[in-house]
């Protein structure tokens, strides 16, 4: 019996996918739209997700990130004096997006609370 339940809860899992392939979706929608959302351009946007966000965590699962993942990527961010409030809205513009996709639960982004700070 608990063989035949492990099996169909295997055959139910669908594994997420990676940040990566989710961030260019998400930038993809973005060039569709032609529009950033924000004062940032487009190519800034495209800064952020391929020079920070990609090779920090482009090819883990994207149900797999944490909030303190975030947190320290963007407290390193601000050490080295980088734009670390436009990281931290890009990053949580990809995670709602990978949310409405049903790639995460609902209410999971791990931005959420991660507290910009002042003149990041």
């Amino acid at each position: 019996m608990i063989r035949l339940m492990l099996r169909r809860r295997k055959r139910n899992t669908k594994a997420s996918p990676q940040v990566g392939a989710v961030a260019r979706a998400w930038y993809a929608l973005l060039q569709e739209e032609q529009r950033a959302g924000t004062d940032w351009s487009l190519e800034d946007l495209r800064q952020v997700i391929d020079g920070e966000l990609l090779p920090a965590l482009g090819d883990r699962s994207v149900g797999s990130i944490t909030r303190s993942e975030i947190e320290k990527l963007y407290d390193e961010l601000e050490d080295r004096g980088g734009n670390s409030d436009r990281f931290l809205w890009v990053v949580s513009e990809i995670f709602r997006h990978a949310e409405s996709e049903g790639l995460r639960p609902r209410g999971t982004n791990p931005c959420i609370y991660v507290k910009p700070m002042a003149g990041g």
